[in-house]
C-alpha cells in the first residue's frame, strides 16, 4: 500500500499503523477516523480538491494525444451524469412492431 494512504498513527509498540486511512483523512477508523470532526475535515479536504481536479480534467481534454483527450472527456461527462447506456433492452417482435408503428405515427 502507498505510504501516503496509510494511517499516520503509531501503535503502542512504536510502529506505524498498517491500516489504510479513511478517504480524505490521515488516520484509520481505529485511530480516530470515525470521529465526527475527523470525518468532517476529510469531507472538506475532498470538496476542496474537486475544483482543481475538474480544472485539470479540462486541461487534459485539450491534450494532443487523442487517447488522453478522449479519456478525460469521457470521465468528465461521466462525472457530470452523462454516462453511456450500460443496459441493452431487447424487445419482443410484438413490442418492436408497436414501437415502430408509434414512431411512424409521429
Amino acid at each position: 500500500m502507498d505510504d501516503s494512504r496509510r494511517c499516520t498513527a503509531h501503535k503502542k509498540d512504536g510502529n506505524r499503523c498498517k491500516k489504510a486511512a479513511i478517504l480524505g483523512g490521515t488516520v484509520c477508523g481505529t485511530h480516530g477516523g470515525g470521529a465526527p470532526q475527523v470525518r468532517n475535515k476529510a469531507r472538506q479536504r475532498i470538496m476542496e480538491a474537486a475544483d482543481p481536479a475538474a480544472a485539470r480534467m479540462v486541461e487534459l481534454m485539450a491534450s494532443l494525444d487523442e487517447r488522453i483527450s478522449l479519456a478525460a472527456s469521457r470521465d468528465l461527462l461521466d462525472r457530470a451524469g452523462h454516462k453511456a447506456p450500460t443496459e441493452i433492452s431487447i424487445l419482443s417482435d410484438e413490442a418492436l412492431l408497436a414501437a415502430l408503428e408509434e414512431e411512424r405515427a409521429r
